[in-house]
Parts: C-alpha cells; structure tokens; sequence
C-alpha cells in the first residue's frame, strides 16, 4: 500500500498500524478506463482549487504510474484488497437472474446463451437452465420487485475495504463503475460506515447493459439527458439526486486539440501531417467477432485506391483487444500484417499493470487529436462513436460479421438492439451499415458530402453527455463540493 501525503510524498504501512488522515473524497478505480476519467484529466485540479482533499482506492498503487500520479495530484493512493470468494462469485453470476429480466435485455440475454454455449459440463448447463426458469417465474411473478436486498449487503463486505475507509476517513465515496466487486464492496462499506456515496458514471451502456447496480448510491453524477433518463426509469430517482454533469474526459476533445499536439500523434503513428484519412475505432472482439476482417477488407480497399489516390487509413484497437481477458490475441499479427504507407495503427499506450487496460496520460491527447484530423470515423458502437461524435465527424456503425456467419448471441449485429445503442441510432447523428456493400457506399457518400449534419450530431452530443464545453470536469467537481459540503450522507437510496 502506498500513501502519499498531503505534499505528495510517500510513505508506505500496513493498513492496521496507519493513522487516520481525513480526506474529503474517496474515488474507488477498479480498472485503468476508470482511472482515466479521474486521474488523466483536470478533475484532480479542479478539486485541489476548491480545497477539496481526495483518497484513491485502487489495484496497483504501488506501481509507479500510480505513484507518479500520486505525486503529481497530492493523492492519498491505497492498494485494493482482493474481492470475491468461492460464495461472492456463485452470488455475483447468479445475482442478474435474481434481478432482471434477462430475456428482455439483449445484452443480458446474449450473454446467458453464450454461457450456456461455452459451458462443457453438464452441471452447469443444468444450473444456467434452472436459473433461466427461475428468472421467468419472477418476471411473470413481479416477485422482483419484493426480493430482499438485505442478502446482498452480507455478500458484499469486505474488512480489508472497511480498514482502508477507516484510514482514510473521507466525507464521500465515488464509484465510477458500481458493478465492479471492489466498487460495489467499497460503496456497501461506505453506506455501512454512515459514509456518503456517489455514483460517477464512467460509461454510457453502464446502466442497461451491465445489469442492476449490486449497491445503489446517495448522489449520482450523469452524463446527459439520456443518462438521467435511464436512472429515474431503471431505480426511481429523483431529479434531486441526479445531475447532469458531463464527461470529464470528453473535455479534452474541445481543450486538448492543437497544432502541436496532431504534430506528435501523427509522429507516433508514422503519419505525415496533412494527410487525409479514415479512422477505424476497433472494440473488443466479444462485441464484435469479425471486427478485425472488417479491418483488413478497409485496409485493401485504402491501399488500393478505392478511397482516392492519397486517402490513408488509421486503424486504433481497443485497449481491451490488445491485453486482457477481453483479448484476442490472435487479432495483434493480423493488424501488424496490415501495416503500410497508407495504413497505421495507432496503439493505445498503456502500462504494465495489475490494474487492467491501465492507459498512460499521453493516449488521450494522442486519441483527441487523431480524431480531430480524419475525414470519416468507423466504429462498430463502442463509446468511440461519440468520441468521434465531439469533433462532428461522421460516424458509421459497422454493424456485421465482414463474411462470417456468426450467431446474433454472438455477432456484432445484436448490437443494434443493445438499448444505448438504440438511443443513439434514434438520435440520427450516426449511419448503420450492415456488409461490406453499404460500408463502401456509405465512406464514399460522406467523403463526397464532406461534414456530418451538424444539427443532428449537435442533437446527439446534447442528448448522451450534455454541454461539450470542456467544463466538465469543472462541473463534476462543483458537485462533489456540494455534496461534500451540503449533501445528505448515509441511507438514501436501495
């Protein structure tokens, strides 16, 4: 465990012989694309200048980006306990069938059949039906509604969290990421303790996708409209505790743009300055299987002519296609294959880390920038779109398999019905294709039209992450002021 002091230097104990050190927030980061919306951004100033002292709670700490980071913010960073045992991880797959509805919610029912594809013991083929039933009984029962949750909060504690909340005393937890088992922990620890706790949402499918928040929070911080929707609609909030603030490192699309800075990213990427290009935003191989033929049908195409004579590709994986257990490792040859004068590969930099997809403070700026200079973006609806979506580029939803013949419980075609993604098709700021055909069709026609349609990509920003202001942060951290300072701690909410 590593605990910076206030000046930001370092000092390292067990967490049984430390003394208490206040703070104001504690930000719990379960992985590196949590870290990042924290961290990497201007939040942590934006906090120190209204005198607010912040904790993280975090895998990794002692690593030296975290200590660097650390350093740099004046945080107190302790090290994140190990979650789980045989009975919270039996809980915590069971739990979704508890819960939801599983056969209503396309990301939830794609899920349970690949599990029930992959699964090679009969045991658990067995388990995973009986579970299904059950989940139909309560669905047609509304037993749902009335299921005790006091179970929960005995399977989510956690004493090495409790010692760590203990230490570092702060007046609020925030989650950006509530169905992680560290966060979920930590918020029940914090409810436990009489601790305030907020719920910072880091993505856009967090609340449809990912199934019913195991610890529901006093205060939520939303992207935008569509967000705020979502939690009045999905646990009943109040308007009173939710607000609108934005993405804190969707900012950097508006303050992290410059000359210089398309200089060095293009340099990274063996780029020359000026070039025309597309930009393909890759997502994880388990939403999108035939993503990578897709890749290289772009690339042959591109270096081929079919684009013009200089138009260039720039292909930017996922940080979850190139380490860990979302990985595709068999994707990393195939993209370097496609390497060329025409095509690039913009990696995305990240440490070596126990914390996963750990992203290094530079990827975004190079990422902003990137997005800034292409001509057209494809993506197949991971929150790249609306990265693209900041910078009024546009976008194309790549919502197929290239030739395979790939299941719907598998194929990136599920996607379209995936509800965030409904939402932001209906906003009309982004195209569909669906094969190879439309896909080139579709480049060709927004090469030729030039910008996307403003007025329905202003529609879209609106309505999925509010204000693109680059104040985000700056909003975040007035209201976590606010509530630090004036908000209700303790037992509001599930």
């Amino acid at each position: 465990m590593v605990v910076p002091a206030r000046t930001g230097g370092f000092a390292g104990a067990h967490a049984g012989n430390q003394l208490k050190m206040p703070h104001d927030i504690c930000y719990v980061l379960s992985f590196g694309l949590a870290a990042r919306t924290v961290l990497h951004t201007s939040l942590m100033e934006e906090l120190r200048a209204r005198d607010l002292t912040v904790a993280v709670l975090c895998p990794g700490a002692n690593e030296a980006h975290m200590q660097a980071l650390a350093q740099e913010h004046a945080l107190s960073c302790y090290g994140a306990p190990r979650i789980g045992g045989r009975v919270f991880d039996r809980y915590s797959f069971v739990r979704r069938y508890i819960h939801e509805d599983v056969r209503s919610n396309p990301a939830l029912w794609s899920r349970h059949v690949r599990d029930c594809e992959r699964t090679t013991r009969l045991h658990k083929r067995i388990r995973n039906h009986v579970l299904f039933a059950m989940n139909r009984l309560l669905c047609v029962s509304g037993m749902q509604a009335v299921l005790p949750r006091n179970v929960e909060s005995c399977i989510y504690t956690s004493r090495a969290v409790r010692n760590v909340l203990t230490i570092a005393d702060p007046r609020i937890v925030v989650s950006t990421y509530p169905v992680d088992p560290l966060e979920a922990v930590t918020l029940a620890e914090a409810r436990r303790s009489g601790i305030g706790t907020v719920v910072q949402l880091l993505s856009w499918d967090n609340i449809t996708c990912k199934g019913r928040f195991p610890v529901l929070a006093d205060q939520y911080l939303s992207w935008g409209p569509i967000m705020t929707g979502e939690l009045k609609d999905r646990y009943g909030l109040s308007g009173r505790r939710v607000r609108e603030c934005g993405v804190a490192h969707f900012d950097a699309h508006v303050t992290g743009v410059s000359v210089e800075g398309r200089r060095k990213a293009f340099d990274k990427i063996g780029l020359k300055c000026g070039s025309e290009y597309l930009l393909v935003g890759m997502s994880s191989p388990y939403f999108a299987p035939g993503e990578i033929e897709i890749v290289e049908e772009l690339a042959r195409g591109v270096s081929g002519g079919l684009c013009g004579s200089s138009m260039c590709l720039v292909v930017r994986p996922h940080p979850q296609n190139v380490r860990g257990y979302l990985a595709d490792e068999s994707w990393l040859p195939r993209l370097r294959a496609i390497e060329g004068p025409r095509v690039k590969i913009c990696w995305p930099e990240m440490h070596d880390s126990v914390m996963n997809w750990a992203l290094s403070k530079d990827d975004m700026t190079v990422l902003v920038n990137v997005l800034a200079g292409a001509k057209v973006v494809l993506n197949s609806g991971s929150t790249f779109s609306i990265d693209a979506l900041c910078h009024y580029k546009p976008v194309i939803l790549t919502l197929f398999d290239g030739t395979a013949k790939v299941p719907w419980h598998r194929s990136a075609r599920r996607l379209a019905e995936y509800f965030h993604i409904q939402k932001l098709i209906g906003t009309r700021g982004v195209r569909v294709v669906e094969n190879y055909e439309g896909m080139w069709s579709c480049v060709r026609k927004c090469l030729s039209e030039g910008d996307a349609d403003k007025e329905a990509v202003s529609a879209a920003i609106h309505l999925e992450c509010g204000a693109l202001d680059g104040r985000a942060a700056a909003r975040i951290a007035d209201a976590l002021q606010d509530i630090v300072v004036n908000g209700k701690r303790g037992r509001e909410g599930g």
